[in-house]
C-alpha cells in the first residue's frame, strides 16, 4: 500500500484523528499539524502509521524533484 501521507493511513483505518493520537502517545492537535504538514518528525509519523495497524517501510527511490 502506497500512501501520501498519514491522514490517508488514517482514515484508512477508520479511526479519529483523537483515536489515532491516542495509540500513538500524542495529542490531537499534533496529529492534525503534521497531516497538515506542519510538523512531520519522522518519530512521529512512524508512531501516527503503526497506530493504525500498518508499518512504515522508508525507502527511498531516484526521480525526485531535482534528481
Amino acid at each position: 500500500i502506497v500512501l501520501r501521507n498519514p491522514g490517508d493511513a488514517r482514515e484508512r483505518a477508520g479511526r479519529t484523528q483523537s483515536a489515532s493520537a491516542e495509540r500513538a502517545g500524542t495529542t490531537q492537535s499534533v496529529v492534525s499539524a503534521h497531516e497538515a504538514g506542519l510538523d512531520s518528525p519522522l518519530p512521529l509519523l512512524q508512531r501516527l502509521i503503526e497506530a493504525t495497524g500498518l508499518r512504515l517501510d522508508r525507502s527511498f527511490t531516484e526521480g525526485g524533484a531535482g534528481v
